[in-house]
């Protein structure tokens, strides 16, 4: 942000058209943590669905090789 306002502060970008160009930024900030929380809430449940498909997996390997049920 520092860089930013020294930016602004460069080219002369003050009072209003600051408070505006900080409200682009804050906008840009939250539209990407958006994003990153909706990517990171998809790779959470490939994850949980992944582990639940490789355990229905040991299960059935299990009961095939006439073995105790694997306990996590």
């Amino acid at each position: 942000m520092d860089e930013l306002t020294s930016l602004w502060d460069q080219i002369g970008i003050v009072g209003e058209q600051r408070m505006a160009r900080y409200g682009v930024v804050l906008k840009h900030v939250r539209s990407l943590m958006e994003d990153m929380v909706q990517e990171e809430t998809v790779l959470r449940d490939r994850l949980v669905a992944s582990i639940d498909k490789l355990h229905s997996e040991v299960a059935q390997l299990c009961t095939e090789m006439n073995l105790p049920q694997y306990e996590v």
